[in-house]
């Protein structure tokens, strides 16, 4: 499969941007969303096209939402986001525009979070204003198992290697995190731009302490060293002309000056 020019390609509907925006898609239908009796919405959108649209233009959440809030869907699915500074999460249910889930946003009452700005999500949907769709007791469950896992808080601030202790989690049998079935683990850190990955070995066996690989920096080093040195030049060049402009008022001035005096 080949996906032409779309950044930072994981899977057909994931990706990142050289400014740290970052996009997953996840699936919140209840039911089989491709069966013969759905019927298509006519207005529905494409999400793989939009995401392109977004990783192309865009460098912050906040650009992203307002682009894709007002998108029409075929299926119900969630929008994960993330930037530099900000995480949240849309809600799609089918032929419907967007919810926005902030950290702090209110949930059903039977999915309640509470985590100070964590965010999380599962394949379905949990704020208080949409129908309940969280049918699927594998979503309930691990739903319920991410709040138990993610106690961070700033006296005690979240690390990759307690990201990658979620992501690799085996409990709960048949409805685990990280289970048998798993090709592939990924953390991306959009301050840094950085990827990491566990890939499941040829032999499709999990090794006892499977660990996640610096994969990717999403700049490599020339190009970062050529962003580097553009800011730089501009900085120079910015001071520059403050410089001349000061210079500039002053003889105005002093020419100012001398003219008065003669007269």
């Amino acid at each position: 499969m080949v996906n032409i020019s779309f950044a930072g390609i994981v899977s057909v509907l994931s990706g990142y941007n050289d400014r740290g925006l970052y996009l997953t898609h996840f699936s919140a239908a209840a039911y089989a969303p491709y069966r013969k009796t759905y019927k298509f919405p006519l207005e529905a959108e494409s999400t793989v096209f939009d995401f392109h649209q977004v990783l192309e233009s865009f460098s912050t959440t906040r650009q992203a939402t307002r682009y894709l809030k007002g998108k029409v869907y075929g299926f119900s699915h969630n929008i994960f986001m993330a930037d530099k500074k900000s995480i949240q999460v849309l809600e799609y249910a089918k032929g419907n525009s967007a919810k926005v889930r902030h950290w702090n946003s209110p949930t059903r009452a039977d999915k309640a979070w509470g985590r100070e700005l964590q965010i999380a999500f599962v394949d379905c949907h949990v704020l208080a204003t949409l129908p309940d769709n969280c049918r699927n007791i594998k979503d309930v469950i691990r739903w319920d198992h991410l709040g138990e896992l993610a106690r961070f808080s700033p006296s005690q601030p979240v690390d990759t290697q307690d990201i990658a202790n979620i992501l690799f989690d085996t409990a709960n049998n048949r409805y685990e995190i990280f289970s048998p079935q798993t090709l592939q683990s990924m953390m991306y850190l959009p301050a840094s731009g950085r990827l990491y990955l566990y890939a499941t070995p040829i032999d499709s066996t999990h090794p006892a302490s499977p660990i996640h690989q610096v994969y990717l920096d999403l700049l490599p080093p020339e190009i970062r060293s050529q962003h580097e040195k553009t800011s730089f030049d501009i900085v120079w060049l910015v001071w520059l002309l403050l410089i001349v402009m000061l210079g500039t008022m002053l003889w105005m001035s002093r020419a100012t000056i001398q003219s008065f005096v003669k007269r």
